[in-house]
């Protein structure tokens, strides 16, 4: 992945990303909505979840599909940027997410959060925004 990023980067280009934290993606969201946290995808988990579904937020959700998801971890990333050449500028964790992921209430600006009423409320990163240059010694 990193490699090709950096072929595509012009030389004073960057690469910015806000996604989903993959440690919020593990917990079950439905259970979420309940103040549950119940982890439904491991954080190190290399087997693919297969849903028959596919889109969501971002496209209209289309069923009888196969689709395939696989988790990932934040250090995927920055070492699949770094090891290709590219500079980390800044990486920061947020506590809300840019969806709602089920039962979340905007809390404005575009961003979403559970309404929390046990205790919940930041305690883990709901997304992430990471972004990376090319190296210039």
């Amino acid at each position: 992945m990193g490699k090709t990023i950096k072929h595509l980067l012009r030389e004073d280009g960057y690469l910015y990303i806000f996604e989903s934290h993959p440690f919020f993606m593990m917990f079950d969201t439905e259970r979420l909505s309940e103040n549950i946290t119940r982890i439904k995808y491991p954080y190190f988990s290399k087997e693919p979840d297969i849903d028959e579904w596919i889109g969501g937020y971002a496209s209209e959700s289309k069923g009888g599909v196969e689709a395939y998801f696989w988790m990932h971890k934040i250090s995927d990333i920055i070492n699949s940027l770094t090891l290709a050449g590219l500079h980390i500028e800044c990486f920061n964790e947020f506590r809300e997410n840019f969806f709602d992921a089920g039962g979340c209430k905007s809390v404005g600006n575009g961003l979403y959060n559970y309404d929390f009423n046990e205790g919940l409320e930041g305690l883990f990163p709901m997304s992430f925004s990471l972004k990376a240059s090319v190296y210039r010694k």
